[in-house]
């Protein structure tokens, strides 16, 4: 009489374990999508997992895929849910593709190593864009706005970079250094500090710009700088003695028109990884250094 709830329970028990099985399979499978990938100096894609299936489906936010590059992209979508097919999308120079999902996408395109895909997450933009060292890829972007560049994801400069590029500055007491793209803030608070000089920090993202205002009450030098939320392509910066940039090539090479109308003659700039194109009879000083395992360069020039 009482074989039968056992068995039953056996089943119980052995459906479950497939249960299981299934599910650890599944996991397996998508986190072997492969990531995004990292330009040096810039930021990888999180882990881009699909969202786990609920009753209550996760609310559609923006993904946005801007190409920055020279040429048209052709690539596709496919969602993650099963039965759809892909859509092919064709994206112009300049142009920016913004549709909506409430899980992770993933994106299928061509490059000259291969086929390519890789997934995009809700709430995240994107960029396509040519490197000498990469060719072209898809890259984290910082926005997805359509009325400003994105001119690279927000990477910390590391602490020995951040020394290098202050003592290579020579900065007095007298300089205005302005860092556009600053991030936190570290480059322009840690001049103020150890130089006395005023600093100004561009950067788009009201958080950063909030947190380097924090950071530099915390340091004690808030009285010395000042941080703003704007388009660094459109920023007055004719005050600057010395300019940093820690951007992409591309975003270099549309900040160059700025710089020579902007900066007056004697004016420092100091370029993190990247060269700015066309600036070679300008260059007065170029370093490398090691930090983390991953080679690093500093190049000076003078207006």
């Amino acid at each position: 009489m009482n074989a039968y709830p056992g068995a039953k329970r056996r089943r119980a028990n052995v459906l479950a374990l497939l249960l299981l099985g299934l599910a650890v399979a599944a996991t397996a499978a998508c986190s072997r999508k492969r990531r995004l990938p990292q330009a040096s100096g810039q930021a990888t894609a999180a882990s881009a997992r699909p969202a786990a299936a609920s009753a209550s489906a996760p609310a559609q936010s923006a993904i946005a895929i801007r190409n920055i590059g020279s040429r048209p992209v052709s690539y596709a979508l496919e969602p993650w849910a099963e039965g759809q097919g892909r859509q092919a999308r064709l994206l112009q120079p300049g142009a920016i593709d913004r549709f909506a999902a409430d899980r992770p996408v993933v994106v299928h395109y061509e490059t000259p190593a291969g086929s390519r895909a890789y997934s995009v997450s809700p709430g995240s933009s994107y960029l396509f864009r040519y490197s000498e060292a990469e060719g072209w890829d898809l890259f984290v972007g910082s926005h997805g706005r359509s009325d400003a560049p994105d001119l690279g994801a927000f990477v910390p400069t590391p602490a020995p970079v951040v020394n290098a590029m202050i003592e290579r500055a020579r900065l007095g007491p007298d300089d205005v250094l302005f860092d556009l793209g600053c991030g936190d803030g570290r480059i322009v608070i840690e001049a103020a500090r150890r130089h006395g000089c005023r600093g100004v920090g561009i950067e788009l993202d009201p958080a950063l710009v909030e947190q380097s205002r924090q950071n530099a009450r915390a340091a004690g030098v808030d009285r010395l700088v000042e941080f703003r939320v704007q388009d660094a392509t459109k920023a007055d910066f004719t005050t600057a003695t010395v300019v940093m940039l820690y951007l992409l090539p591309e975003s270099n090479a549309l900040l160059r028109p700025v710089l020579e109308r902007q900066l007056r003659p004697g004016a420092r700039v100091l370029s993190h990884n990247y060269a700015i194109p066309g600036w070679d009879e300008k260059l007065v000083e170029d370093a490398s250094l090691s930090e983390g395992g991953e080679m690093h360069y500093v190049y000076v020039y003078r207006r």
